[in-house]
């Protein structure tokens, strides 16, 4: 991912820490890989392990659990 981008979504979590839904581990991605049959993007899987999702202003990147979101101004 691209620093700048990195940086904004970093800022977001701090300011709205209910946004997201926390890492996930190696492990999850392994599994979640092997159970839909696909290799998942570079970027995709750093987000994940990172974030795990996320509402990024009115942008939503849903992730391996289940998403409870909270509106953000």
């Amino acid at each position: 991912m691209k620093i700048e981008l990195l940086k904004a979504v970093d800022q977001e979590l701090e300011m709205y820490p209910e946004a997201f839904g926390g890492a996930v581990t190696s492990e999850e991605v392994t599994q979640a890989e092997a159970k839909l049959k696909v290799k998942l993007p570079e970027d995709f899987k750093k987000f994940l392990l990172r974030y795990g999702l996320g509402a990024i202003g009115e942008a939503v990147v849903l992730g391996l659990r289940e998403a409870e979101f909270v509106s953000t101004p």
